[in-house]
């Protein structure tokens, strides 16, 4: 499965100064190639990596020219999926993105799942699985709070403290054989040990469970229930519950057994 190539566009939908299309796969720099023209004269095979180069995307079929663009190449292993990876820079247009889209997916690619290049980047060892998660987590982040704890995640913090958890378990099971393959150790010995270490570990476990729990309605939202006449009541922007804007409110009618 991964040894197709996927494309999709990488920048949000609608009118804007720049669109992004990229390409991630065995075969991105072939198709590239064949949908991009550098006014310095290099083929996308010439490239050098993480170089923008400025030229025109075309229709291979016609000739005719699409949008002048810039392309950049990411060579594998040291791209984001630890694929090649091509990116085209375009006019933000959605016209001229969809053209450049379709046209790759002409020349062979695949469009790509949501998250599939975060996906391949977990499946190709470039991350981890708290850091694709985080990825998601930092794209939908809607406080600074949760932006904080996602970049922490996304840099790899998180995941070393879990391989800290990880060796203490480890270390604890070998001293538990250690102590049958030699029982002349003191048992108080063995069971200090492990009780030490797995009390650390437990409150390790319990501050991130409690700092998880604190932290999933910045994530998730919450929802406020406000009870009364809504022509007697305004909510300020500085008086939403986030301090961060108004919310979306929703009236709902009262009937005569005093619910909705």
């Amino acid at each position: 499965m991964r040894d197709d190539t996927i494309v999709a566009i990488a920048t949000p939908l609608g009118v804007g100064a720049i669109g992004i299309v990229r390409l991630s796969g065995r075969d991105a720099v072939r198709i590239a190639s064949r949908l991009f023209r550098a006014r310095s004269g290099k083929r996308v095979e010439e490239f050098r990596s993480f170089r923008m180069y400025l030229g025109e995307v075309y229709d291979p079929e016609t000739g005719k020219s699409l949008d002048e663009a810039l392309c950049v190449v990411m060579r594998a292993p040291k791209s984001y999926t630890r694929e090649d990876v091509v990116e085209f820079h375009l006019h933000g247009g959605p016209l001229v993105v969809r053209k450049v889209l379709d046209l790759c997916l002409e020349e062979g690619a695949r469009l790509a799942r949501p998250g599939e290049f975060t996906e391949r980047a977990f499946l190709n060892g470039r991350i981890d699985l708290l850091q694709a998660e985080a990825v998601a987590t930092l794209v939908r982040a809607r406080s600074e709070k949760v932006l904080e704890l996602s970049l922490r995640h996304l840099s790899g913090a998180f995941g070393e403290k879990v391989r800290r958890w990880k060796e203490c378990l480890v270390l604890v099971g070998a001293y538990l054989v250690a102590s049958c393959d030699f029982p002349d150790v003191p048992i108080d010995d063995v069971v200090g040990f492990v009780r030490q270490n797995l009390r650390w570990l437990s409150e390790e476990i319990r501050r991130e469970l409690v700092q998880s729990s604190r932290l999933r309605p910045l994530e998730e939202g919450t929802l406020v229930v406000i009870v009364g006449e809504a022509e007697r009541w305004e909510i300020e922007p500085s008086e939403s519950p986030c301090g961060e804007g108004p919310g979306h409110c929703h009236t709902f009618p009262w009937n005569d057994t005093g619910c909705y």
